[in-house]
């Protein structure tokens, strides 16, 4: 699940680039400009975790996340749940940045309990 959230945000932040410069950056180039450190993911990841527990979350269940060593900072919202699936949205301020980096993601439990990133 780290490697799939790491690859969201990467594809997430650079979501208003355009397409030719999307495509001529290596994604390590992408994530050293997100001003996120891999403990930040770590702290996401967790977050989220934390967020789809054992019977997953309800509607509007929202947990938060902060690196106090760099300031990186994020919320995670289930902004719609229906049956064994969540929608998920992320808002993450990258260094303590003012404006909020937006992630979207579905995730579905599968017959095994782990929860499954979905399109």
């Amino acid at each position: 699940m780290k490697y799939v959230l790491t690859l969201l945000l990467a594809l997430g932040v650079t979501a208003s680039l355009p397409p030719a410069l999307k495509a001529q950056q290596p994604l390590s180039r992408i994530l050293a400009q997100s001003g996120l450190s891999p403990q930040d993911f770590d702290l996401m990841a967790a977050a989220e975790t934390a967020l789809l527990g054992q019977n997953g979350p309800g509607k509007g269940q929202e947990t938060s996340w902060s690196n106090p060593e760099n300031g990186s900072r994020g919320t995670i919202q289930a902004v719609a749940v229906q049956g064994n699936c969540a929608e998920l949205l992320h808002l993450i301020h990258p260094k303590g940045q003012a404006k909020a980096v937006e992630l979207r993601k579905k995730l579905c439990k599968s017959s095994d309990g782990r929860w499954l990133l979905t399109l």
